[in-house]
């Protein structure tokens, strides 16, 4: 029963944390649409990658605003807004723009060395065999774009993981707060488990979502239905500390909150589906010790 007891309290915390992390998820989201830093960490990628980080060259220039490029996106690479660079270029219309870039540059344009060696590699593995050289290309370009999804990746954990404190602070959803209201409170526990059950039998959304505010609003309302010891209505309530004084009062809250905060952010930063994949394996294991424990009770 005691560890029936904690399998719940493990199912309710990663519940709440489901749902935090899809909110974290969403308000990143509604960032990104505005900031657009996808297209200008694949623009820093293919710098690095053609051996003209700044652009020195104009190289960089010369393959957006080649037309199998420059169709995906508003604009003239030089005048436009930066804002407005695709989020992703097919590695086939990157290959054939550099193909005809390398073979035709542009007046003033010198192909960096680096990028010379690279083709020359790449040129003589092909045998004179155009496809396999595009082939080439298109494989050494999907290397380096892994590498700048690294770079984005690091990049959205630390956006993540600052709405994700700031989230937590916002409606105080403090990991220690609601480790003790679970584990003294048999039917949190039991509404809890329900809930979960349920959001486990949803699938995650996929793809880019366009209007991130109804999924933002509907999972802050789903948090605010649970009965969970979260929010600041009894603020009155909260400890004096070290004085009755408005400074005071605040400091003694951020004190007797922070690590609970803290916990809260830093496991939005997994992101939602690690927390649905564990959810899942939760909740089955808990179907398979909940049958056992009614057998011996019988």
């Amino acid at each position: 029963m005691f560890g029936s007891s904690i399998l719940d309290i493990a199912i309710g915390l990663v519940f709440v944390f489901l749902l935090l992390s899809l909110i974290c998820s969403a308000l990143n989201e509604f960032i990104e649409s505005f900031l657009k830093m996808r297209g200008q960490y694949l623009e820093r990628g293919i710098g690095e990658l053609l051996g003209d980080p700044q652009n020195a060259s104009k190289l960089v220039s010369a393959i957006y605003n080649h037309g199998m490029v420059s169709s995906l996106f508003k604009g003239n690479y030089a005048t436009g807004n930066k804002r407005d660079l695709p989020s992703y270029i097919p590695s086939q219309n990157f290959a054939l723009a550099l193909i005809d870039v390398a073979a035709h540059p542009p007046t003033g344009i010198a192909l960096p060395a680096s990028l010379i060696s690279a083709l020359d590699s790449m040129k003589a593995a092909a045998a004179g065999k155009t496809e396999v050289l595009q082939a080439n290309i298109e494989a050494w370009y999907n290397s380096g774009m892994d590498r700048v999804g690294g770079w984005y990746k690091r990049h959205v954990q630390w956006i993540i993981l600052l709405l994700g404190l700031i989230v937590a602070i916002a409606i105080n959803a403090d990991t220690l707060q609601l480790t003790h209201s679970l584990s003294t409170d048999a039917s949190l526990r039991q509404a809890l488990v329900a809930a979960a059950q349920a959001q486990a039998r949803t699938p995650l959304p996929t793809g880019p979502v366009t209007d991130p505010a109804p999924a933002i609003k509907a999972d802050i309302e789903s948090l605010g239905t649970l009965g969970l010891p979260i929010g600041w209505q009894n603020w009155k309530n909260e400890p004096s500390g070290l004085g009755h004084s408005g400074i005071d009062w605040l400091w003694s809250v951020f004190i007797a909150h922070i690590s609970g905060w803290l916990i809260t952010a830093i496991a939005t930063t997994l992101g939602a589906p690690f927390w649905f994949d564990l959810l899942g394996k939760f909740i089955t294991i808990r179907s398979t010790i909940k049958p056992k424990q009614a057998d011996q009770n019988a």
